[in-house]
């Protein structure tokens, strides 16, 4: 699993949750802080524990295409304000 301290995680949480990618209104979505914590998750493991199905079983969450999107929507929230 990825570690990560709580200041970190609180940044980059603070970074990404005012993107416009989390405020869609034609879709409920899970709280921003749940959709950095999925896909942290993810990245911290590899091989099947990285499958939607494990991350899924881990967080309760659907595997119908959620945790895919959940971890394309911090990936451009996380992206945005960088250059280069």
């Amino acid at each position: 699993m990825m570690r990560m301290s709580r200041v970190h995680f609180s940044s980059l949480l603070t970074h990404i949750e005012s993107h416009e990618v989390f405020h869609h209104i034609t879709r409920k979505q899970f709280p921003p802080i749940v959709q950095l914590a999925v896909t942290l998750f993810r990245f911290g493991v590899y091989g099947n524990a990285a499958s939607i199905q494990n991350v899924s079983k881990e967080f309760g969450i659907s595997d119908g295409g959620s945790i895919t999107c959940m971890t394309e929507r911090v990936i451009r929230g996380s992206n945005s304000g960088f250059k280069g």
